[in-house]
């Protein structure tokens, strides 16, 4: 049974990427601050290769001139552009913005628009580089924005759905099941808020390291709990995997920073963007509880538990690994 564990565990290891990073998906801010003078406010934030650096800049209409030379400042994986520009009495309201270049990238570009009337906001992509300004504010446009945001971080971000699959490996009952799910939501709610809010901070590199020891803590969990109680208390479920969730929340927090609150909906924006965490967290493990039904009915059923288990913590230890030499060359 062990050698064949094995023999999955490499064919796992395999599918992964050759650099253990966190969060694949690369979120980039277009933020546009127009006053009632013809004044706006530009603020481009960008993490990515120098290549895409150069080529992706965004462009507003031809009306809007910079009133003072662009502030470029290089970042140690991205670079932050302001400008001042004026663009008279026609402003920005209906007009067309974008940010071409992003041909052949995943990059997601959140177009954040406030003048006097409202916030208004956009996602921007290779497929879809330009969008108009619309001449009212979208009310519900921070709702679906962050909402997806939060999706598509949890099904892009490998690390957070290992956990969920090795939480779900050390339980053998929907009871024990949803007692640590639980623990985990309400663990990564907090420190999600907390740290969105700017009221709690940890290093990201120190959290992004943690994440990948918290993955080799819950394989060994699932290797050596050959047989879950189902009697386990809830409470005991809740108050562990809790504490592991507060420390995913860092993470997610993190990735959240990357574009920002919105001035005016943070509460929305906030609450929306773990909306969409769940879902995602919510719809991977249905996928993953159906394929382990699935998996149970074969012959072979025996080793997969174990398979999975040391994918899980074989991943988190490369992880982990490379996380503390990054903090370490970093220093």
């Amino acid at each position: 049974m062990r050698s064949r564990a094995h023999a999955i565990t490499l064919a796992l290891l395999c599918a992964l990427p050759s650099t253990a990073r966190a969060h694949p998906l690369s979120v980039a801010l277009l933020d546009l601050d127009a006053r009632d003078d013809g004044t706006v406010t530009l603020t481009w934030n960008l993490t990515g290769p120098a290549w895409l650096l150069d080529r992706a800049t965004p462009v507003l209409p031809a009306h809007c001139l910079d009133r003072a030379p662009p502030l470029r400042e290089r970042l140690a994986d991205g670079v932050s552009l302001h400008r001042t520009l004026t663009c008279g009495a026609r402003g920005l309201s209906g007009a067309t913005v974008g940010v071409p270049g992003l041909d052949g990238t995943d990059t997601r570009v959140l177009l954040r628009y406030r003048d006097a009337r409202g916030l208004t906001e956009r996602t921007l992509s290779a497929d879809a580089p330009h969008a108009v300004l619309p001449r009212s504010p979208d009310a519900q446009g921070v709702a679906r924005r962050y909402l997806t945001l939060g999706i598509e971080h949890i099904v892009t971000g490998w690390d957070h759905l290992a956990f969920v699959l090795a939480l779900a490996l050390t339980t053998r009952s929907r009871r024990a099941l949803l007692a640590s799910i639980t623990g985990f939501t309400l663990g990564h709610s907090v420190t999600l808020a907390l740290a969105a809010l700017d009221l709690a901070h940890l290093p990201p590199r120190a959290v992004e390291a943690a994440i990948a020891w918290s993955l080799v803590v819950m394989a060994r969990a699932a290797l050596t709990s050959a047989a879950p109680s189902r009697e386990t208390p809830w409470a005991m479920g809740v108050a562990v995997t809790a504490l592991f969730g507060a420390l995913h929340g860092f993470g997610f927090a993190g990735a959240l920073a990357e574009v920002g609150l919105p001035r005016g909906a943070t509460v929305r924006a906030l609450v929306c963007f773990n909306a969409g965490v769940e879902l995602g967290q919510l719809a991977c493990v249905a996928i993953g509880a159906a394929l382990w039904v699935l998996a149970r009915r074969s012959t072979r059923s025996k080793w997969a538990r174990p398979a999975m288990a040391y994918g899980v913590g074989i991943a988190g230890a490369c992880a982990l690994i490379t996380r503390i030499l990054s903090m370490v060359q970093g220093s």
